[in-house]
């Protein structure tokens, strides 16, 4: 699907080749450029496919290796990762989970969300892991809390424990009137 086109340069004319590629997709010297519409992550990955003349006629689509969900926070985490961080975000604030299973989340929503929500949520989930997944609403569920809430009661609980130690309890004593703001807390121990 080459075409030729003639510059008209001073000296005379000499052929341009155009592989029919957009601009972002023409090949390197190592290889196929990146398209900055489908970032890394997406599950597809172009790589170009030689003509016996060398040049660049098509791409060729090399699917990622699949990768397994055995629970919602690796399925959080595979979103989070694969740079999905609206869909993310829905995951993590708007969605209590009801069950899951292999293929089927069932959870209860909590917070506004576009209706496409798990329609992307399934598209991309089947892209990275190779099988079909349902997102399914059930609005009559409790559902356990959002991973948000979670993380706010480990926070919270967290910081509980720092200010009720000893060592802080002292500092509180020696300063009247002092009041602890927040603590950072130390990675390496657990409360």
């Amino acid at each position: 699907n080459e075409r030729s086109e003639f510059s008209r340069s001073g000296e005379g004319s000499r052929p341009i080749m155009h592989s029919g590629l957009h601009p972002d997709l023409q090949p390197t010297a190592s290889g196929a450029r990146a398209n900055p519409t489908s970032p890394e992550g997406r599950g597809i990955h172009a790589a170009p496919v030689m003509s016996a003349g060398g040049a660049a006629t098509a791409l060729k689509i090399e699917p990622q290796p699949v990768v397994e969900v055995h629970s919602f926070l690796e399925m959080v985490t595979l979103f989070e990762t694969r740079r999905e961080p609206i869909l993310a975000a829905h995951l993590i604030n708007d969605m209590r989970l009801v069950s899951f299973a292999a293929g089927r989340i069932e959870v209860r929503p909590v917070g506004h969300m576009n209706p496409d929500i798990p329609a992307r949520i399934n598209r991309r989930l089947a892209e990275w892991t190779g099988t079909k997944w349902n997102l399914i609403y059930n609005e009559q569920a409790e559902g356990a809390p959002t991973i948000r809430e979670e993380r706010s009661a480990a926070a919270r609980q967290a910081r509980d424990y720092a200010f009720s130690h000893p060592k802080v309890q002292a500092v509180i004593e020696a300063f009247p009137g002092a009041t602890p703001i927040d603590f950072i807390p130390n990675p390496k121990t657990n409360p």
